[in-house]
């Protein structure tokens, strides 16, 4: 697939989306947003991918949205260009695969909130965080407030998306923001095998368990428990289940067929 503002890759069950453009620091615009959400839907359809990774191109991951672009919006357009944005949010939740951030530099603004909507998050050591957006008079979209509360806790959220501080991958990893730092080129190696040890799941199940999750974070414990045995019977009733099972007594590794 071709696109203008993306590289989206398909190789070895990782569906790479790397955003690319380098000159201005991959800022979001309009054509970026539109481009993610091709990519999405794509590796929705797309049964051979088992990953989908987020990166950029260059110095940066994101390094927030196209300050330029934005100034010449009008207040209802600015609107839509948010809207644009959030239905990334929702395409990430919805894709039924895990989606792995791997931030390999500045991530500012709407690159961190990108961040925060990935499953995980693995850094580079050079990867910087930061919500800017209070120092130039705008605030945050992309469900962040949300998102971010639950990753760091409300206080470090409420810190970050009210001083607009930069942070390092090392405070990032320290306050639960990034699941992992690695060395700058070692970052692709740990994306990969991040990948290789979901390849070991059934797709149904990595599916359903994403599913779960993020329906049970939000719901009072007893939903979560009627949520729980419901999604475990479904993941009962299918081939994988059969297999899984059947390969684990025959000790042997399963061959599962997302079915």
């Amino acid at each position: 697939m071709n696109f203008e503002t993306i590289i989206y890759d398909n190789k070895d069950g990782i569906a790479r989306i790397t955003f690319n453009r380098p000159e201005s620091l991959n800022a979001i615009n309009n054509q970026l947003l539109l481009d993610i959400q091709a990519a999405l839907a794509s590796a929705k359809r797309d049964p051979s991918i088992r990953v989908v990774v987020f990166t950029g191109a260059g110095k940066s991951f994101i390094a927030g949205g196209d300050i330029k672009a934005m100034n010449t919006m009008t207040a209802v357009e600015f609107r839509d260009f948010c809207l644009e944005i959030q239905k990334i949010t929702k395409d990430v939740r919805e894709v039924g695969k895990p989606v792995i951030g791997a931030i390999n530099g500045w991530a500012l603004g709407g690159g961190s909130e990108f961040a925060c909507i990935c499953d995980w998050r693995i850094a580079s050591e050079k990867a910087k965080f930061g919500f800017p957006e209070p120092r130039v008079g705008l605030t945050n979209t992309s469900g962040v407030c949300q998102n971010l509360s639950r990753i760091v806790g409300l206080g470090r959220a409420m810190e970050l998306l009210c001083s607009g501080i930069t942070i390092d991958a090392a405070e990032a990893y320290r306050i639960g923001l990034v699941n992992k730092v690695v060395p700058h080129d070692e970052l692709d190696q740990a994306i990969n095998e991040a990948a290789a040890e979901i390849s070991k799941c059934s797709p149904i199940a990595v599916r359903i368990a994403k599913e779960t999750t993020n329906a049970c974070v939000d719901i009072d414990m007893n939903s979560c428990l009627y949520y729980e045995v419901e999604s475990i019977t479904s993941a009962f009733t299918t081939e994988d289940r059969k297999e899984g099972l059947t390969a684990f007594i025959e000790k042997r590794k399963p061959h599962f067929t997302g079915q």
